[in-house]
Formats: C-alpha cells, structure tokens, sequence
C-alpha cells in the first residue's frame, strides 16, 4: 500500500489522505495527490509557487515499487 498526504498536524486535523495499492504509475501518483482535500494547495496558494504534480507523483511511484536490498552473504 502506499498512502500520500500532508503532513503533520493536518494529517489528524483534515483526516486527509490518498490509499492505493502498490506499486502504482505515474497518472495513478497525480490522481491520488489530486484526491486530497488539500490539493489546491498543489496550484499555488496566496501567490505562493504551484507544485510540480507530475515529479511529485514520480516520488510516489518511486517509494511504491521500494524493495528491501537482500543481504549479501
């Protein structure tokens, strides 16, 4: 499983977060960090920088398919 959110406080104030079985793409990464209550954050908020979603997703894709490195003998 892999679960996206913000994080710290709002996770337990907002009860916002996205759940998808793992490993996932690229366009299933962008459709869970859309999900989430807080994604218009994402596009840039009170003139602050929007996000890119797209290398964000990425790292999501990226931590889904993690494997544990088998020890060398």
């Amino acid at each position: 499983m892999i679960v996206a959110g913000f994080g710290g406080v709002l996770v337990e104030l907002l009860r916002d977060s996205a759940v998808e079985l793992a490993p996932i793409n690229a366009a299933e990464g962008v459709a869970m960090l859309r999900r989430l209550k807080g994604a218009p954050l994402f596009d840039g908020f009170r003139g602050g920088p929007a996000v890119n979603l797209a290398r964000l997703a990425e790292i999501l894709v990226r931590v889904s398919d993690w494997r544990p490195i088998s020890k060398i003998s």
